[in-house]
C-alpha cells in the first residue's frame, strides 16, 4: 500500500474538518471504480485504541474518506458505510448507514366507506416524513413507502412509526467467549454516488425534451444533502488573452503582448508566413535544453469547474527516422533491427516513405524491442512493398510541440507536459484538453512549449482557454423531462445513459473526486496497452509510459499488445484484442482485478423506443 494514502475527515454534513491520516494503522486496502458510477465502494482494516473505538462507534458512520495516491490525486473518496468492531471476545457492528431511513411518504390504495372495496383507481400519496434529528446527525435518507390497502389515518400512522424505527443505523452485538485478543475495526465504506439509491426523483412541471446532460444535472441537483458538484450556465468565457498572437509586445525580448516568454537555449520568434488564422503566429524552436523554451500566461480559475484549452498546433521540422530494409523480400512488414526503440518514437497514422520504389503509407502498427518492425500498406510505388535495401524515411510526430497546465495554487501539475500532434505531416492540427480546476485552486498556468528535440520547431495560433461550467460534448442527445414514477435517481440515470450519444454511442458516467459528475463519451481508442505474456501484470499507456495499478480506470479500452502481432482491425469493438474495462477493482495485497464489459450500440437503439436499458 506504499503508493497510497488514506485520510478521514467529519461527514460532509457536519462541515468535512479534517480528523487524521490512518495510513500507517490501516491495512487490507481495496476499492472499486466502475465505468457507470464512479467511485463505488471501499473497506480496509485499522489498529485503534480503547479511546479511538468509543469515538468511532459513536460518531464513526458518515465520516469522509479519501484515498490517494503517490502524487496526491484522488483515486477513491467516500463515506463509513459499515463499522466491523472486535474487541476481545465481544464484537459489534453499526449500520449500515443506507439502511437507516430518515425521509419519507408513503403511497397507498384507499378502500370504498361503503363497500369496503379497493378502489384500485385511487392510489394515494401522503407528503414527505421529515426525522430531523436523524438528518442532522447522518445525513438525509429517502424512501417510498406503500401500503396496499388503508384509509389515510392508517397510513400516517404506518409512516411514522417505520420512520422513527429505521431512521437510526443498526447495532448488531456477537459474543465469542473463547476469543480474548485484539482491538481491530474494519470499515466498509461507499461512493457518493451510492446516496442516488436513496434519492427519489420526480420531475412534473415541465414536459416535452430536454438535452440528456441537462436532465443529468436535474436529477443530481434534486439530492437534498447537496453533495454534488454541478456547473452553471455560461460556457463561453473566454479567460485568455491574446490567444492569437496578433498584438505585438513591447519589443525586444517581448514578443507578443499579455505572454511571459522565455527563450532559453532555444528561439522564440513572431511568424508571419506560415499562419492557421489571421496573420500572425507563435513560432519556438528548441535548444539544447527543450524544456527551457516556452511561454506562459496566468488565468484565474474556479476550484470544480471544468476548463476548455483548445488551440491549432503545427510540426514545421521534418523529423525522421531513416534507414533500410533489413528483413525478408516483397515483404508488408518494414524491419530495421537497428531501430530498437521504434515504439517511443514512432506511433500509428504516421508516414512511413519507401523512398527507393517511391511508395508511402501511414503505419497501422509499430514495434520496437528485439525485432522491431512496422507495418504499413504502402501506395504509389513500384510494387508498394519492402525488398532487401530499400531505403525508407518513417516521419515522428513525438517532436511536435507540447502543452502543459499547471496549477499555481497548489504547486503541482494538472496536465503535465504532453505533445499537441502526433502526425507528424507537416500540417495544421487541433489539439484540445478539458480539465477540472483541482480543490483550492484559483490559478492556472498555460505552458506552450517548443517541441523535446533540439533545434525541432513548432508553431501555435489561436490559443483558447474557456471556462465551460456545464458538460461539454459534440454530440446533445434528446430525452424526455417529465420524470413521475417515484423512481431511484440512480435508475433516472441509468436510463438516460441508456440512449447514449446522437451517434449511438456509449456515454461513462460516475460521481468522482469531490463528488463531481464526470459525463462523457466511451473513447474510441486505446489508453492502456498490457502484455498477455509477460509475468505481471503490467500496464502501459499506448506511448509506453507505466501505470501504476492503482491509477488504471474503467470506461477505456485496453490492448492486449502480444497476441495478432500485425493485426488491424478498423472498428476496436470487433478487435479480439480489444477490452473494455467495466470496472476495476483494487487490492493493496493482491493488485487490480479488471472485469470486462461489452458494448453495442444496438443498446441505445433499443433505450430509445422503450424497449431495453443499459
Amino acid at each position: 500500500m506504499d503508493e497510497l494514502s488514506i485520510a478521514v475527515y467529519q461527514p460532509l454534513w457536519m462541515g468535512g474538518a479534517f480528523i487524521d491520516n490512518v495510513t500507517p494503522l490501516a491495512n487490507s486496502l481495496s476499492y472499486n471504480v466502475r465505468r457507470v458510477g464512479g467511485y463505488w465502494e471501499a473497506s480496509y482494516t485499522q489498529a485503534v485504541s480503547r479511546q479511538e473505538i468509543d469515538d468511532w462507534l459513536v460518531w464513526g458512520l458518515g465520516r469522509h474518506v479519501t484515498i490517494k495516491n503517490r502524487a496526491m490525486v484522488t483515486r477513491w473518496e467516500g463515506f463509513v458505510n459499515k463499522i466491523d468492531f472486535s474487541i476481545g471476545a465481544w464484537s459489534v457492528s453499526v449500520g449500515p448507514l443506507m439502511d437507516a431511513v430518515n425521509r419519507a411518504f408513503t403511497t397507498y390504495v384507499s378502500r370504498t366507506p361503503l363497500t369496503g372495496h379497493l378502489d384500485s383507481t385511487k392510489q394515494l400519496t401522503l407528503d414527505w416524513y421529515n426525522q430531523r434529528d436523524a438528518q442532522a446527525r447522518y445525513g438525509i435518507i429517502e424512501q417510498i413507502l406503500t401500503v396496499p390497502q388503508t384509509d389515510q389515518n392508517t397510513a400516517y400512522t404506518n409512516l411514522v412509526k417505520q420512520i422513527e424505527e429505521s431512521c437510526w443505523p443498526a447495532i448488531t452485538h456477537r459474543y465469542n467467549p473463547g476469543t480474548r485478543e485484539g482491538l481491530t475495526m474494519t470499515l466498509t465504506c461507499y461512493g457518493y454516488v451510492r446516496w442516488l439509491e436513496h434519492i427519489i426523483y420526480n420531475q412534473t412541471s415541465e414536459s416535452g425534451y430536454v438535452y440528456l446532460e441537462e436532465k443529468l444535472k436535474s436529477v443530481l441537483m434534486a439530492e437534498p444533502n447537496g453533495f454534488f458538484q454541478m456547473p452553471g450556465a455560461d460556457h463561453t468565457r473566454e479567460l485568455l488573452v491574446n490567444g492569437s498572437f496578433e498584438q505585438a509586445g513591447a519589443g525586444g525580448a517581448d514578443i507578443w503582448a499579455s505572454w511571459t516568454e522565455n527563450a532559453g537555449t532555444g528561439a522564440l520568434a513572431d511568424e508571419t508566413a506560415d499562419v492557421f488564422e489571421g496573420a500572425h503566429a507563435a513560432r519556438l524552436t528548441s535548444g539544447a535544453t527543450p524544456d527551457t523554451t516556452y511561454v506562459y500566461q496566468d488565468v484565474t480559475v474556479v476550484p470544480g469547474r471544468a476548463y476548455r484549452l483548445s488551440l491549432a498546433g503545427k510540426d514545421v521540422t521534418a523529423l525522421a527516422v531513416v534507414g533500410t530494409h533489413n528483413g525478408p523480400a516483397n515483404s508488408r512488414y518494414l524491419f530495421d533491427s537497428a531501430q530498437q526503440n521504434w515504439g517511443y518514437t514512432l506511433c500509428v497514422r504516421e508516414r512511413v516513405d519507401n523512398t527507393t520504389d517511391g511508395s508511402s503509407g501511414r503505419i497501422k502498427y509499430v514495434r520496437g524491442g528485439r525485432t522491431p518492425w512496422i507495418y504499413v500498406t504502402l501506395q504509389g510505388g513500384v510494387d508498394n512493398d519492402w525488398d532487401v535495401g530499400d531505403a525508407y524515411i518513417a516521419y515522428s510526430g513525438r517532436h511536435a510541440g507540447r502543452l502543459r497546465l499547471y496549477d499555481v495554487t497548489n504547486a503541482r501539475d494538472i496536465v503535465p507536459r504532453k505533445t499537441t500532434s502526433q502526425f507528424g505531416d507537416g500540417a495544421w492540427h487541433h489539439a484540445t484538453e478539458l480539465f477540472y480546476a483541482p480543490q483550492g485552486c484559483t490559478s492556472v498556468r498555460l505552458y506552450l512549449h517548443s517541441p523535446k528535440r533540439n533545434a525541432a520547431a513548432a508553431l501555435f495560433d489561436q490559443v483558447s482557454l474557456r471556462e465551460w461550467m456545464e458538460p461539454v460534448f459534440p454530440e446533445r442527445t434528446l430525452v424526455p423531462a417529465y420524470e413521475n414514477g417515484n423512481r431511484q435517481a440512480f435508475a433516472v440515470i441509468e436510463e438516460l445513459l441508456g440512449y447514449g450519444t446522437e451517434e449511438f454511442w456509449s456515454y461513462n458516467w460516475g460521481i468522482y473526486a469531490n463528488r463531481e459528475s464526470i459525463l462523457e463519451a466511451l473513447p474510441n481508442q486505446f489508453e492502456y496497452q498490457m502484455s498477455a505474456y509477460e509475468p505481471g501484470p503490467e500496464y502501459y499507456t499506448m506511448s509506453g509510459d507505466h501505470v501504476d495499478e492503482c491509477d488504471v480506470l474503467p470506461g477505456k479500452w485496453a490492448l492486449v499488445k502480444d497476441v495478432l502481432v500485425g493485426y488491424l482491425e478498423p472498428d476496436i469493438r470487433r478487435d479480439p484484442r480489444a477490452m473494455l474495462i467495466e470496472d476495476v477493482s483494487y487490492n493493496a495485497a493482491t493488485g487490480i482485478t479488471i472485469n470486462p464489459g461489452k458494448f453495442s450500440t444496438a443498446k441505445q437503439q433499443l433505450a430509445r423506443i422503450g424497449l431495453q436499458e443499459l
